[in-house]
């Protein structure tokens, strides 16, 4: 060998190096975090039905559950995974293994189309982006078919390319493009058996094959096989899923349509910034507006002949062309239930790819020098490292329900003839060894049961007899059995209908709360008396970020039980608070109490998103307890530091004992804002100087009243000057007027203490309503703004 081409060989390999060496480094950190994500992270709820389904290959061959169907989603993945399970043993990190491996070959794979197409700078940054990316980072840490997708959703789309593509290589020959459409076929195939939502992708590659090639395209080698394998393996995809879960596809798409012409721009506009506008995310949108402008102005100029563009351009506009069209069908055809950011993950490896032929193509074109655009485009990777690091370390930070501790738990502790309910069957029957008794669901429910030949209807994947409705918990109940339940407060408070959740917390103990799937145990624990929410009950905001929404109590009588039901709204970023619910006297006193975390901390606010969250507390209320009217009262705060989070509120108002009698003059006077006068009782018959009247008074409101204001009965002289007068709040503040409730009866007293004289003439007994803040008086109805409800003669 020549010197001079020994010296160019020795560059070459330096070259090499160079840029390979980038490769092993992502390689090496995008392993460590999905490795991290596997030995940290707990097992997602999803995660469950593809396990069951790899120990029933185990044991019988095939995915055949204990339902009589057989598990269909993600066959390719759920072998493979039964594969490296009867290798490695049965074990959750062996399950997680497949997903580590193609989450690696897929950063291989995306380096190198990167280099190959464009420049090896556009390999690193694709593959530094997606070894980062937070939701690849998941899906090459679960046991799932996420990872499998992607990688071969990624050589179909690249297969397919090089199928397609106009090159200037005279070695490119007929055989070489028939070997890229088998490629792309049998990739295809694979991704179709990984996961059905990859069919979006081939009405895309139709659409670039006709416009790279025309109609000419289908003169090309290989393309009545490769596209009789792709739709092939559809058509199969179909009948598997339609013979291994009969009546399911109908099933969905009855209750969460596949596919439904629906288009909701707010919502769209979230998945687009969630997914490609945030800080970490907008240096490759960008990257990938310019690469795509780019492209799109050298077509232009070509006058729009896709042959006359160079290989880096045509990558750019085919990947492009792929995203827009699958993201558009997402957008506007997928069902509005399966929108979900995971099922874009297979489209995200060609944005990218197309990122980060903008960024360096940005670079290529302010530096000219390559070795300063290696410099400027390693110190591009340092900063889209830091700007993407945190993300993707909290991607293997995050906190999972639980369920596979619950589940231990219960395993380890239930005794013979104890019953198991959960909304994770395939999680109980894997982590447990056993299907539990029950699925329980109370909403849409329709696809993942089906009807056995008795007319039971079971959950799809372990056979568990479905539980929907409060009756039907009472009838389990009633069999006197302990009784292991197993759920999250989210699924709890949302997926059941109402009073489903309220009967669960009465009925059953918390036996473990050390993760947000919590164990609850039935033990015997009677069921509670009913009680009727108070309607119309206007919420009560104890804070900004607190509001009780509903209230209902049981009758109180001394010596028993008084049931108080709630339910609030709480900040989603808030502590569960400590509810103090107490009896109060009008005296002040408080004969009964009861403290206790706000749904016995079983749910979390964070788990509520946005319904409210029931609560349960039993007063036991003394025997000694004398007759008279009390309120209920409310004390939220802070148990660890006993900071309260607002002022003690009232919420209620009843009488213990026979409430006062009605008085005995009946009268009718309404004011405009809704209060009414019902009677008055204990005007005497004559005025004495130096006496004392208490007249009695009975009120109601027609509708809620919003602000507090004042009652006053005073007694007017001849002259016109009040000779005496009594004004308070009703019961003195006790029970003021944002308590009364519609149609429920105040009764309240005046005291009015006349002067040691009272000069001969007319005196008339007047009452009516003001605020205390500003004196005015609410007008009645016929617009005076006083009652005369007496009057008397003094001679």
């Amino acid at each position: 060998m020549r010197s001079s081409d020994s010296g160019l060989y020795v560059r070459a390999r330096s070259t090499l190096s160079v840029w390979w060496l980038p490769c092993f480094v992502l390689l090496a950190v995008a392993c460590w975090l999905r490795w991290q994500y596997i030995q940290q992270v707990g097992l997602h709820v999803d995660e469950f039905s593809s396990l069951w389904a790899v120990r029933r290959v185990l044991e019988y061959g095939f995915p055949l559950l204990p339902s009589g169907v057989i598990y269909t989603r993600g066959l390719f993945h759920t072998y493979l995974t039964a594969l490296f399970m009867q290798l490695g043993g049965f074990s959750f990190t062996t399950g997680r293994l497949p997903s580590l491996l193609f989450a690696l070959a897929t950063v291989a794979l995306i380096y190198w189309i990167g280099w190959k197409h464009w420049r090896p700078g556009v390999g690193v940054l694709a593959a530094l982006g997606l070894a980062l990316l937070p939701e690849a980072i998941e899906a090459g840490g679960r046991a799932r078919f996420y990872a499998p997708v992607m990688f071969w959703s990624l050589l179909a789309a690249w297969a397919f390319f090089e199928a397609i593509r106009h090159t200037d290589d005279a070695n490119r020959s007929w055989r070489t493009v028939r070997r890229w459409h088998l490629l792309f076929a049998v990739s295809f195939a694979l991704a179709i058996f990984s996961h059905e939502e990859i069919a979006l992708l081939y009405p895309a590659l139709l659409l670039a094959a006709l416009w790279w090639r025309g109609w000419a395209y289908l003169r090309l080698p290989g393309v009545r096989v490769a596209h009789a394998i792709s739709l092939g393996a559809v058509a199969l995809r179909l009948l598997v899923e339609q013979m291994g879960q009969p009546g399911q596809l109908l099933a969905i798409q009855a209750s969460q349509p596949y596919l439904d012409l629906y288009f909701d721009p707010a919502s769209l506009w979230r998945l687009i910034d969630a997914l490609f506008l945030e800080a970490p995310r907008l240096p490759w949108t960008m990257g990938a507006l310019v690469a795509v402008g780019a492209a799109g102005f050298a077509l232009h100029r070509r006058h729009w002949r896709i042959p006359t563009l160079s290989s880096a351009q045509q990558a750019t506009l085919f990947f492009a062309l792929l995203f827009g069209v699958v993201f558009a069908l997402f957008a506007t055809v997928v069902g509005e239930s399966w929108r979900n950011p995971r099922y874009l993950l297979f489209i995200q490896a060609y944005w990218l790819l197309i990122g980060a032929a903008g960024m360096v193509g940005a670079v290529a074109f302010v530096i000219r020098n390559p070795r300063a655009q290696a410099i400027a485009i390693g110190a591009a990777g340092m900063a889209l490292a830091w700007l993407m690091w945190d993300d993707a370390i909290a991607a293997t930070r995050e906190r999972m329900l639980g369920y596979e501790h619950a589940f231990a738990y219960v395993a380890a502790q239930r005794q013979p003839g104890d019953l198991v309910m959960t909304p994770q069957a395939a999680g109980c029957a894997l982590v447990t060894g056993a299907p539990c008794n029950y699925y329980t669901q109370g909403k849409d429910f329709a696809p993942f049961v089906l009807a056995t030949a008795d007319g039971r209807l079971i959950d799809r994947w372990s056979g568990a007899t479905l539980l929907a409705t409060v009756a039907q918990l009472e009838t389990v109940l009633a069999q006197g059995k302990p009784v292991w339940f197993v759920i999250d407060g989210e699924r709890l408070l949302t997926r059941f209908e109402d009073g489903f959740a309220h009967t669960v917390l009465e009925r059953f103990d918390a036996a473990r709360d050390d993760d947000a799937a919590r164990v609850l145990h039935f033990t015997g624990a009677p069921p509670l008396a009913a009680t009727e929410w108070i309607t119309p009950f206007t919420p009560v905001d104890f804070s900004a970020r607190l509001t009780l929404t509903r209230l209902a109590y049981s009758q109180a009588t001394p010596g028993g039980a008084l049931i108080v039901r709630t339910e609030w709204l709480v900040a989603d970023d808030e502590d569960a608070p400590t509810l103090s619910v107490q009896l109060v006297s009008e005296d002040g006193a408080r004969p009964a109490a009861v403290d206790g975390l706000l749904a016995g901390g079983v749910i979390s606010p964070g788990q509520a998103e946005e319904t409210p969250i029931p609560d349960t507390k039993v007063l036991k209320l003394p025997a000694t307890l004398a007759d008279g009217l009390y309120r209920l009262e409310i004390v939220a705060y802070n148990a660890a530091s006993g900071e309260l989070l607002a002022e003690p509120r009232p919420v209620a108002w009843f009488w213990i004992g026979a409430p006062p009698a009605a008085p005995a003059t009946p009268l009718s006077a309404h004011w405009q804002n809704g209060i009414e006068l019902m009677g008055v009782d204990g005007a005497p018959p004559l005025l004495t100087a130096d006496a004392t009247i208490a007249v009695s008074v009975r009120w109601q409101s027609a509708a809620p009243l919003t602000e507090e204001i004042t009652a006053f009965m005073h007694l007017i002289g001849p002259d016109g000057a009040i000779v005496a007068q009594d004004d308070h709040a009703p019961r003195h503040g006790f029970w003021p007027t944002t308590g009364w409730r519609p149609g429920v009866a105040v009764d309240d007293g005046f005291t009015l203490s006349l002067p040691a004289s009272l000069p001969p003439g007319t005196y008339r007994l007047l009452t009516g309503w003001y605020n205390p803040v500003t004196g005015a008086r609410v007008p009645l109805n016929d617009g005076r703004d006083v009652l005369e409800v007496a009057q008397w003669s003094v001679p």
